[in-house]
């Protein structure tokens, strides 16, 4: 094994996660949560998948949990811009806390459209502001893996680590800095969505130390399937959250958010951003 890369996680219970297709079978997803890997410098992985669904361990839940937990749960210096769409995330995170879902989810890439979309609009009860301990009392009390929101059906999952992404942007964008475990776990809910709308095996992007995700370009790159990426892009997780929710552009992202690619295709990952857009 590549000093730098999670292990195979073929018949390891360890990284029980797969994705199923529209007939229920299981397809090569594979994403590997760097609480449950010791090996120091690991990336977490998550490649291309099908459409579906994927099946997430408790601990991997647990800490898109406590992520967002952590945001709800300290005063953040938020600009005053910027509150009614916090505040409508916690009302749209607290309605669907409540109601569990038996049908099948929408993909992570369709929840941040559907957030990017839903975050400007107006609250369902503008008398009865929900608080972020309401949220975070559902949030912690919560037993169904996929809940029941205004937008269809979502993994608990997903929610979770877009809601850490959206507060994580508000708060950078404010000026102040999220807990480092919040910021992660919006990483990895944003690297899901864009392996979702737009993976492929052409560029790699990177965010360490939290993950790595190979997506499609824009005309005919090479494939990669082993050894070093022809096209690479890499990227402190600041920059991603800024980046992916299209509160930077790719050229500031270069030139003082430390963004580094190479490659002859790797600047087209730009082509796919924003993946949650919050200009």
């Amino acid at each position: 094994m590549r000093r730098g890369w999670a292990a195979r996680t073929n018949g390891d219970p360890m990284f029980p996660i797969t994705s199923r297709n529209d007939r229920g079978s299981c397809s090569s997803i594979k994403m590997h949560s760097l609480a449950q890997r010791s090996e120091p410098g690991s990336l977490a992985r998550i490649d291309s998948p099908g459409h579906g669904c994927s099946m997430t361990s408790n601990r991997g839940i647990d800490k898109a949990r406590a992520g967002l937990a952590a945001l709800g749960d300290r005063d953040l210096p938020i600009d005053p811009t910027w509150q009614p769409r916090v505040d409508r995330l916690w009302e749209i995170c607290t309605d669907a806390l409540v109601s569990p879902s038996g049908t099948r989810p929408i993909t992570s890439a369709a929840l941040a459209e559907a957030l990017a979309r839903g975050l400007p609009g107006l609250s369902h009860n503008p008398l009865n502001s929900v608080t972020p301990a309401l949220g975070i009392a559902r949030l912690l009390d919560s037993a169904a893996e996929t809940l029941t929101s205004e937008f269809g059906s979502v993994r608990l999952i997903d929610l979770c680590r877009l809601g850490c992404a959206v507060l994580c942007a508000a708060t950078l964008a404010s000026g102040d800095t999220p807990p480092e475990h919040s910021l992660h776990e919006g990483v990895r809910g944003l690297a899901d969505a864009l392996v979702h709308a737009h993976g492929g095996r052409s560029i790699e992007v990177r965010t360490p130390p939290v993950v790595a995700v190979q997506v499609a370009s824009q005309t005919a790159g090479p494939t990669h399937r082993r050894g070093t990426p022809p096209n690479v892009v890499e990227m402190p997780p600041r920059s991603f959250i800024l980046l992916t929710t299209g509160l930077l552009s790719w050229d500031d992202a270069i030139g003082t958010h430390g963004l580094t690619h190479s490659g002859a295709h790797a600047h087209e990952v730009a082509a796919h951003l924003p993946v949650l857009d919050l200009r």
